[in-house]
């Protein structure tokens, strides 16, 4: 499946993206990630996963978040580069081997979801190795996109744009 984004429109609207791995609980998944899964596949909406990171190995951290993503070949998959507001934030240096791993393991780079934590960092300096990643931008006045917030029921408990 090619991942490229022709129109954001019709990619965007048509994907339904859940948590799945957190680097501080590097042991835990979401129980309910599989089903809503199935569900959102079932739906006909293509999925994703994203991994929030954390202040510490890059590499061990994209490793967890595949093996327990399991199946990545219709699945997008997404770093969620923020502020950690329970422990240490997860550095350029540590993104770059992230990033870096995903694409070695899947063939391509994941998204990289962001918005002033990255742009404080970076400042006016591109990236060479981030750059290759396609960007989400975490700003909520823009495009909706349908993220998952808790178990997906008849209806959802889906936020849109938050």
């Amino acid at each position: 499946m090619n991942f490229g984004i022709d129109s954001p429109v019709s990619i965007l609207v048509r994907y339904l993206v859940a948590p799945r791995s957190e680097a501080s609980r590097l042991s835990g998944v979401d129980p309910t990630f599989k089903t809503n899964r199935k569900k959102a596949t079932d739906a006909d909406l293509l999925f994703g996963a994203y991994h929030f990171a954390t202040g510490s190995d890059g590499l061990k951290q994209a490793q967890h978040f595949l093996d327990v993503v399991g199946s990545f070949d219709e699945t997008l998959l997404v770093l969620d580069f923020e502020p950690n507001p329970t422990g240490p934030s997860m550095s350029l240096e540590e993104a770059r081997p992230f990033v870096t791993h995903v694409k070695q393991v899947t063939g391509r780079f994941p998204g990289f979801y962001s918005g002033h934590f990255i742009k404080q960092l970076l400042g006016s300096n591109k990236d060479p190795v981030l750059s290759q990643c396609w960007f989400w931008l975490a700003h909520m006045d823009q495009l909706r996109l349908f993220q998952l917030t808790g178990t997906l029921g008849p209806c959802g408990n889906i936020r849109m744009g938050q």
